[in-house]
């Protein structure tokens, strides 16, 4: 295993599996629930691409698919931890998941049965203006 830093750089790159219909609306488009976190967390799951691979990200991602519940994968959903970090969340690396896990924490836990659509920041950003998907 290489030795890979518990401190995540600006510059790396974050990677979120996308399923639909849950992550993607009927139009293709990366829903905001993308990034929400679990049910009463702040976190939400993404592994830290530099160390492991293009190849382990979509077979991570893979496994989150349940076709009796129609969770289809569709892609990756990509940004920078500067991308992160500068609408006022963190990255942290959380490797006792797996190796290459990290956890996007927001500040604030998400509260089962209240909808929420964008991740309102001080300085005004949504996190929502950053995100792009690859297959």
């Amino acid at each position: 295993m290489p030795d890979v830093p518990i401190e995540i750089a600006n510059e790396e790159a974050i990677v979120r599996g996308i399923c639909s219909p849950y992550h993607v609306s009927s139009k293709g488009k990366l829903k905001p629930e993308a990034y929400d976190p679990s049910p009463a967390t702040d976190e939400v799951s993404v592994i830290r691409h530099a160390y492991v691979g293009s190849d382990f990200c979509k077979k991570k991602a893979k496994e989150l698919e349940d076709r009796e519940k129609r969770k289809i994968y569709q892609g990756l959903a990509v940004l920078s931890a500067r991308q992160i970090r500068s609408v006022g969340s963190e990255v942290v690396d959380s490797r006792q998941i797996f190796f290459g896990h990290a956890d996007i924490k927001h500040g604030f836990d998400l509260i089962e049965g209240e909808p929420l659509l964008y991740f309102p920041r001080k300085n005004g950003h949504v996190i929502l203006g950053f995100l792009y998907c690859v297959g």
